[in-house]
């Protein structure tokens, strides 16, 4: 069975060494990634159904990394490793600019106290090292349960750089962002008719 990864102890958090996906999954794919990946639901049904593509999950807590992974290798995932680290910190020395095709974040910590704000994932240097990150035409899907917060995300978003574009349009959420795998935590909001903010983000070219 393999263990989550901990950057920490491979020495990953080194700039000039950063992971060699094409090395570490056999084979040169799409690569994706899902910042808070919890207990893997989603990412492992978009495994299964994309099996052309690799996929990272990043959580950090290390016992749902373990439990992630745990469950990959016994569904034979070969296309899903899972890290346990701070998004933050990691995402920059893990990922090479323009190496990720899409990023994934679902219904993050909202950190509702005014002054706990800061804390939150999604702001503008999340928003700096996803588009360093992700390659020309990439795109970054957000979904929330906090209205408030999905306004926020649109504001990081659309900081008027014109890095990303709203494929739904400026300033407005997705009905449908086109996944078609819900979380299991969005499970439970569409079974009890919660409402959930979905945004889909396209990096511009430079």
């Amino acid at each position: 069975m393999s263990a989550p990864h901990n950057p920490r102890r491979e020495s990953a958090l080194v700039l000039e060494d950063r992971i060699a996906w094409p090395e570490l999954f056999g084979r040169e794919a799409p690569l994706e990634l899902e910042i808070g990946c919890g207990y893997g639901y989603f990412l492992m049904e978009r495994a299964r159904a994309l099996p052309g593509t690799d996929f990272v999950g990043l959580e950090i807590k290390n016992k749902l990394g373990l439990a992630l992974q745990r469950k990959a290798d016994r569904a034979g995932l070969t296309n899903l490793r899972a890290y346990v680290g701070d998004a933050r910190i990691i995402v920059p020395t893990l990922f090479a600019p323009g190496s990720l095709r899409a990023v994934h974040i679902q219904f993050p910590d909202p950190w509702w106290k005014k002054r706990h704000h800061k804390r939150r994932l999604v702001d503008a240097m999340m928003v700096d090292l996803l588009h360093l990150a992700l390659e020309e035409s990439g795109r970054v899907y957000l979904r929330t349960d906090i209205l408030d917060y999905g306004r926020a995300m649109v504001e990081s978003f659309e900081d008027g750089s014109g890095r990303f574009e709203n494929l739904h349009g400026e300033g407005r959420f997705a009905l449908d962002d086109g996944l078609g795998i819900p979380s299991n935590r969005e499970r439970r909001y569409l079974a009890s008719g919660t409402p959930v903010y979905r945004l889909v983000y396209q990096r511009k070219p430079a």
